[in-house]
């Protein structure tokens, strides 16, 4: 019980930490956003095992 009582605050404390930062974090491309060019490698294909560039 003892060992209950003292890590209950510092397990509050962390989950209210966490609550904020999770509050600032912004996902993914705002709405009207264009994503940005990107590169992938080509696994099947005429081209399998180089790499291409999406924009």
């Amino acid at each position: 019980m003892n060992r209950f009582v003292t890590t209950m605050p510092v397990t509050l404390l962390a989950c209210a930490a966490a609550a904020v930062v999770a509050a600032e974090i912004e996902s993914g491309i705002p709405v009207g956003g264009k994503a940005g060019a990107y590169s992938v490698t080509d696994v099947t294909g005429p081209r399998q095992g180089k790499s291409l560039c999406y924009r």
